[in-house]
């Protein structure tokens, strides 16, 4: 591969006389200007504006070599994950897939513009989000400050790169579809808009923007804020529409936050097909309105806390079950009580039965590789007993095999000696004589392979 080199590059006197770091890259974004024109020809090459040199100019880097905190790589796309630190059986595995507004677009700082690093409201996203969802934030490096995660002719894979991250990411974390969701402001909506419609994944939108019209507006001198170019289209709506025509999204798996007094962004919006999203109008007073433009940050600049409350739905709905019927599963009849749960194993009370799960995690600690029911009365030493278990019939609960006895200090294996078949139930026997007054029954992790599970329908223990 050829080793590209740095470059550097001075405004020409025919723009605005200021050359400081940050502002002075307004100095190119004049579309009749000479300079305009060489920043795309740059573009185009995939080079944009990294540093400012003194003595030479605004340095100028292919984007391969710009330096990324905490970030990698894949397929020109650069990205952070950041996984959650629970463990299997608090809730299901979810993954939030953040895409980063556009919030300084002077600075010189490439990292800055494409990712709005370090953005301390979503950089503490982690703590505001339920147990065991993890977070992948999305860069948008592509042209000068992006391109709205859209392909573009210096990129045309650049789309199929993203979803492709996004499924590499889910699957090496073993995430299912879904349980993925899209989540941006701004710019990062208008990214997290369009992938959610091409991956059919739900999202959480706060004000896209779906008309680059307003950046023009930025400034009396009508500049091309974005270094978008002839590159990106003005307007996204056609697009937009044309695939939330065909998505199999319901309109609840789209919400969509904005409010009528923005300006900049609200009657774009309207002109989506309402009735394939869930449009949120907020209520929200805009009380200092330069121009259309600074409507919209001004608005997704104090409405992030609105964006979580539904991003938050999504996540905590994945693991809520809203309950009708009265619950017909009576396990008082047992002859021991309800289990505990441990790392190794769950269970969950369905309308008839009790289900137990081997999770996927291997401990040494004895206290957390078993699951035990505590008995109701304790065994007597010396003494013989039948134990059966009425199963749901399928697969795995034939697998049902070795149990302990144990106390705290002590345990005894039991092998299961007899299994009956009747209709739709399984029956497997243990006939053992106690040699303790052992206080539990066990199954321990190492006898089950990982996500084995059980339907119990009634647990009974006979003296003979």
């Amino acid at each position: 591969m050829e080793e590209r080199q740095v470059e550097y590059i001075w405004p020409s006197k025919e723009n605005f006389p200021e050359k400081e770091q940050n502002m002075g890259l307004k100095n190119f974004m004049l579309p009749e200007s000479s300079d305009y024109e060489k920043i795309k020809e740059y573009a185009l090459k995939n080079y944009t504006f990294d540093g400012f040199n003194d003595k030479k100019g605004y340095i100028l880097k292919p984007i391969e070599d710009i330096i990324y905190k905490n970030m990698k790589e894949y397929n020109g796309d650069y990205y952070q994950f950041e996984k959650t630190n629970c463990w299997d059986g608090d809730l299901t595995d979810k993954l939030v897939v953040w895409f980063p507004p556009l919030s300084d677009k002077f600075t010189v700082n490439a990292e800055m513009r494409y990712f709005a690093w370090p953005n301390q409201r979503w950089s503490s996203l982690m703590k505001r989000v339920p147990h065991n969802t993890s977070i992948l934030r999305i860069a948008d490096t592509n042209l000068i400050t992006g391109s709205f995660f859209q392909n573009t002719v210096n990129f045309p894979d650049y789309e199929d790169n993203v979803q492709n991250l996004i499924k590499k990411i889910a699957k090496e974390n073993h995430i299912e579809k879904e349980n993925i969701f899209l989540v941006g402001e701004s710019r990062g909506a208008v990214g997290a808009f369009l992938h959610g419609l091409l991956g059919d994944y739900p999202m959480v939108l706060l004000d896209p923007l779906l008309d680059r019209s307003i950046f023009w507006e930025e400034f009396k001198d009508n500049c091309d804020t974005t270094f978008s170019f002839d590159l990106v289209p003005t307007s996204f709506l056609e697009r937009y529409n044309h695939l939330l025509a065909s998505t199999l999204l319901t309109p609840n798996k789209i919400k969509l936050i904005t409010s009528d007094n923005v300006t900049g962004s609200y009657p774009f919006l309207k002109k989506l097909h309402l009735e394939k999203i869930t449009l949120l109008n907020l209520n929200y007073k805009m009380l200092f309105n330069r121009n259309a433009f600074y409507s919209h940050g001004t608005f997704a600049w104090n409405n992030y806390n609105i964006l979580l409350r539904y991003l938050n739905e999504f996540l905590i709905d994945v693991d809520i079950t809203l309950e009708k019927d009265e619950l017909q599963f009576d396990w008082e009849n047992w002859s021991v009580r309800l289990p505990d749960t441990s790392r190794t194993f769950y269970f969950k009370i369905l309308d008839d039965s009790l289900k137990v799960v081997r999770t996927s995690y291997n401990v040494e600690d004895n206290k957390e590789n078993k699951l035990n029911f505590s008995i109701k009365t304790s065994f007597k030493k010396n003494s013989k007993y039948k134990i059966s278990f009425e199963l749901k019939r399928n697969e795995k609960s034939f697998f049902l095999g070795k149990l302990y006895l144990c106390t705290e200090n002590k345990e005894q294996l039991i092998n299961r000696n007899k299994i009956e078949q009747k209709e739709e139930t399984y029956f497997a026997y243990y006939t053992f004589i106690s040699d303790d007054s052992y206080r539990f029954i066990s199954l321990f992790s190492e006898d089950y392979v990982k996500d084995w599970e059980v339907d119990i329908i009634n647990i009974n223990i006979q003296l003979l």
